[in-house]
């Protein structure tokens, strides 16, 4: 069945057919939400949603919470169609932080603000995730709690000229709560169908009064999140669990699944007046913890599926006086040590701390707003049931693998001034400076976690004086430790100065114009700017549209991060070992790495807003966005016997051992461009209630349109462009009628192609996933909850690329997708309670 024709002119007519005649008073609600006023994309104190120049969206706090979530990125998902978040199984420190995309573009290209204030980055480097999201760092959303939120902008147009790096894709500004008085908190309960996931959540939000104006605003929330396993057996473990009955292999052997995670979150917001002007306080601390397994090690052989290396070294325990081993002596395997195999566990914890102080005021027509900030993210990795195999019998079992800070401080001051011109209105001219410094620190590993063993080389002495040699593998199994060549800290600093002016020139023309010049000690200057203007023909129809210039700089992090991770390919039973260098790193040069550059673009963006009465709202955008010079992983080369040998004499760590390289490059170029369309409708009736229908739709696409066809391979292009669905719907429909209200959301996702570096791919159907939530307000301080994601329990297809034929089962066992849009998790239950005082 085709559910784009089916679907799409369904939901269209069920939000555009009036079913029922509306009412002056709640349609003059919901046009007071439309109308509220925004401080995302302009710096005028009057403009409203629909005045907007450029495409805006605003969520309430009711809207992130009425969810069965509580991860703000999954929660975003949920309600912006053209933002997107993959859940990543066994990928490192990405199950913990997941890295969101906004119309198909990098995590890293979405800048987001916290009460209009930049946001630091999460420490995580992204190295194992999908091609739109590889080598990426971006903000950690999952830090800011819904319960602390007021509402959202997402400011859907390119802003580097008004905001600096980042904002190539968009803008998220998230505004917190302020209320200076009561008390509104609850807690969730959920899991999934299948059983397994138990989430627990619970969070409050409280305000205090200080002063004549001044308030106190807190908020604090508590998850632990369960995991949930949706693999099979995999082929090689049910084989030797068949072949080897005595020895006891666990089914399934590993997880896929989501990570389990525990978390506590605080966050402040406050404010003070000192006579006409206000001192202002915001921040948080966070901190969560969480764990995951890596892939299974198979100790013994079997008829079709060969152990794992480490299995396959022969450790000669007895030296003879030269230094030599003796061939004839006592000998050690680890299969005699763990004759059912094991599969690593790792971990990781993370701290994270952000604070923002500031001084805004007025003086005469004058606005100004100085602040300083402060932002750090903290992530601390450990890896547990494995070995050091260059130890040998004597290794340990469990190893902290180092840690990785990211530090970012800002320093801000901003002025607006309205100059009276004779126009329909003053011109707004707003000026500002900013000194912004980042630092990216990775802390040392324990030493057994990253240095060689006594058998890291043994060379072994045959009776008649022959010798052999035999290598080991060094450092902790399933991910290295940051040693001494791996550890430091790298800092970028930069200033920026900026002027945005914004004036209706007529009560029906308004038009705005920005410019921002930029200086990195590390990349030099860069010039940008954005002109805009919109254009009223009558109260039903406007027209408005901007063109743009963007850049995003590389941060320390991404120049200088090194990984080398093993996992499976698809279309192969056989994990691979992968290096991802930095391009400094020898290894990176031998196959062709250069310095990277700064990443720029140019958008275009061209839409209308039709109101054609009162209560109903569409707008259409239309944006086109060329990226030149883009950021993203290079192919994963191959690496043969001689590479390894040149690789090793370099001083390049397990060069034997590795099988692909890959590093960060510039080498290709991109456009972007999609639609954007938002309808919203409120509805009431006398008998049947009211109802609030909003149908958002995005249908995105990209396109390499320059390559070095040397460094950025096909497989690496047609992910790019084929990973995300080009199209995807959202219908929203909350009805009340008394003390009962029912949600309903109903999510349409087109199909999608994922490719791996062998070239094997396989495209995964369209899916319509759907979420249901009732409510019952029992009187004005409590309410209930019951609802459902993933209402139907709908799963996406079966990756069939590495299915083994002698089994039927897929080679690492994992029978889904990392990037399938809504998960892989099935239906997901919940209840939840709220007190409001």
């Amino acid at each position: 069945m085709n559910f784009k024709k089916a679907l799409l002119p369904a939901l269209i007519s069920a939000v555009t057919t009036p079913a029922f005649s509306a009412v002056d008073q709640n349609e003059a609600a919901q046009i007071e939400t439309l109308e509220e006023v925004i401080v995302t994309g302009t710096r005028r104190q009057d403009r409203t949603v629909t005045q907007s120049v450029v495409p805006i969206d605003v969520f309430s706090s009711e809207d992130l919470i009425r969810q069965g979530t509580s991860d703000t990125n999954a929660l975003f998902q949920a309600l912006i169609p053209s933002f997107s978040v993959a859940q990543n199984s066994i990928s490192g420190g990405t199950s913990f932080v997941r890295p969101p995309n906004l119309r198909g573009l990098p995590p890293d290209q979405t800048l987001v603000l916290v009460n209009g204030k930049r946001r630091h980055r999460s420490a995580m480097i992204n190295t194992d995730v999908g091609a739109n999201s590889l080598l990426s760092q971006a903000v950690d959303l999952a830090q800011i709690p819904a319960v602390a939120i007021k509402r959202v902008e997402v400011l859907r147009d390119g802003a580097s000229a008004q905001y600096g790096s980042d904002a190539i894709a968009g803008v998220i500004n998230i505004v917190l709560k302020d209320d200076n008085s009561g008390f509104s908190g609850g807690g969730r309960l959920g899991q999934y169908y299948a059983g397994d996931g138990e989430d627990y959540q619970l969070a409050f939000n409280t305000g205090f009064a200080v002063g004549d104006n001044g308030f106190i605003n807190v908020s604090a929330e508590y998850v632990n999140g369960g995991p949930t396993s949706r693999g099979t057996q995999r082929p090689g473990a049910l084989q030797l669990s068949q072949e080897r009955p005595d020895l006891n292999i666990p089914d399934p052997v590993q997880d896929w699944g989501k990570t389990e995670m525990d978390v506590k979150r605080l966050f402040v917001n406050s404010a003070f007046d000192i006579g006409d002007s206000e001192v202002y306080f915001f921040g948080n601390y966070g901190v969560g913890d969480g764990t995951q397994n890596f892939n299974y090690r198979q100790p013994f052989d079997t008829a079709n599926f060969n152990r794992t290396g480490l299995f396959n070294v022969t450790y000669y325990l007895d030296e003879l006086p030269n230094g030599n081993r003796d061939a004839t002596g006592a000998t050690f395997n680890f299969a005699d040590m763990l004759p059912n195999g094991f599969k690593p566990i790792f971990s990781g914890e993370i701290d994270d701390i952000a604070g923002t102080i500031g001084f805004r005021g007025q003086m005469g027509e004058l606005n100004y707003d100085f602040s300083a900030s402060h932002g750090q993210n903290e992530l601390s990795f450990s890896l547990a049931n494995t070995l050091n195999p260059s130890f040998g019998p004597d290794t340990p079992t469990s190893f902290h693998l180092g840690k990785f800070t990211q530090k970012e401080q800002n320093l801000n001051a901003d002025f607006s001034y309205p100059v009276d011109l004779g126009l329909a209105s003053p011109l707004n001219i707003a000026w500002g400076v900013e000194y912004r410094r980042e630092e990216y620190e990775i802390g040392l590993g324990d030493t057994a976690s990253w240095s060689a063993g006594p058998f890291a080389r043994q060379v072994v002495e045959n009776p008649d004086g022959s010798t052999f040699v035999v290598t080991s593998s060094v450092g902790s199994n399933g991910s290295r430790g940051k040693g001494p060549r791996s550890v430091g800290t790298s800092s970028r600093k930069n200033y920026a100065f900026y002027i945005d002016l914004e004036t209706d020139v007529t009560s029906a023309f308004t038009i705005g114009a920005a410019a921002r010049y930029e200086d990195f000690n590390t990349f030099g200057g860069t010039s940008n700017v954005k002109g805009s203007a919109r254009y009223e023909f009558s109260s039903t129809l406007a027209v408005r549209g901007a063109v743009s210039t963007g850049f995003h700089a590389p941060s320390p992090g991404q120049t200088d991060t090194s990984n080398v991770t093993l996992n499976f390919e698809a279309g192969s039973t056989t994990p691979v070992q992968t290096g991802t260098y930095a391009v400094s790193n020898p290894a990176a040069i031998y196959y062709g790495a250069k310095d990277v550059e700064p990443e720029e673009s140019l958008n275009l963006t061209a839409g209308v807003v039709i109101t054609p009465a009162s209560g109903i709202n569409l707008t259409v955008d239309y944006y086109n966005i060329r990226i030149e010079d883009r950021l993203g992983l290079s192919r994963a080369f191959s690496v043969t016997s001689d590479d390894r040998t040149a690789l090793a004499e370099l001083g390049v760590a397990d060069a034997n051992e590795l099988n692909r390289v890959q590093y960060l490059t510039n080498a290709f170029d991109t456009r972007t461009q999609g639609i954007d369309a938002v309808l919203t409708k409120a509805i009431h009736t006398d008998n049947a209630g009211t109802f609030n229908t909003s149908l958002s739709l995005n249908w995105n696409k990209t396109k390499v349109i320059d390559r070095d066809p040397v460094v950025v391979s096909d497989a690496r292009v047609a992910t790019l462009e084929k990973v995300h669905p080009k199209l995807r719907v959202n219908l929203t429909e909350t009805w009340e009628m008394g003390p009962f209200s029912l949600l309903t959301r109903v999510n349409y996702y087109d199909k999608y192609t994922v490719t791996a570096n062998s070239g094997a791919a396989q495209t995964f159907g369209e899916e319509v996933v759907v979420d249901l939530e009732g409510t019952y307000q029992f009187n004005d301080n409590f309410s209930f909850s019951f609802g459902a994601q993933n209402l139907f329990d709908n799963f996406p297809d079966k990756d069939l690329r590495s299915i083994d034929p002698n089994t039927g089962l897929p080679g690492n066992g994992n029978q889904y997708i990392d990037v399938s849009p809504f998960g892989y998790n099935g239906g997901f239950w919940y209840i939840r309670t709220n007190v409001d005082f």
